[in-house]
């Protein structure tokens, strides 16, 4: 990332990050940008519900209410992914994500059957652009293995 960067690069990542951050939100109340992203998320509704659609299962009557039922829950999920993409988007700092858990007795996310449900969430570099020593851990990965039945 940041490592292999001229003194002058990392003032520059500096201050483009720092004008991303003021104008991204901006950005996002645009309206061209909502009807964009009204679109998305019915795209990304479509497209998961047809790939889930054989393990679906109506157990009542009013299956069409369910269906639009888990369509809005699933629109509410993917707007709360894109606000948090924006705020993520639109700090000064940098951030990465961990993908295993670790612990110094185990890694259970190396274990068979086990997977990453939550990833970790890492601040690197801080708001002047500056490589932060040891990253900054904001949310640790949470890892789950389901039971054998």
């Amino acid at each position: 990332m940041l490592t292999n960067f001229l003194p002058a690069e990392r003032e520059a990542y500096a201050i483009w990050k720092s004008l991303t951050s003021c104008l991204l939100p901006k950005l996002a109340a645009e309206p061209m940008l909502a009807d964009h992203r009204r679109q998305a998320t019915a795209n990304i509704i479509q497209d998961l519900s047809a790939a889930f659609r054989k393990w679906e299962v109506s157990s009542s009557d009013d299956s069409n209410g369910e269906q639009q039922a888990a369509a809005q829950n699933l629109a509410e999920i993917v707007g709360v992914a894109f606000d948090v993409g924006m705020r993520i988007a639109s700090q000064a700092c940098s951030f990465k994500f961990e993908r295993r858990e670790q612990q110094q007795r185990r890694r259970r996310a190396d274990e068979p059957g086990s997977f990453v449900v939550l990833p970790g969430f890492n601040k690197v570099v801080d708001e002047r652009g500056n490589l932060i020593a040891g990253p900054q851990v904001l949310v640790r990965p949470t890892t789950y293995r389901p039971r054998p039945v």
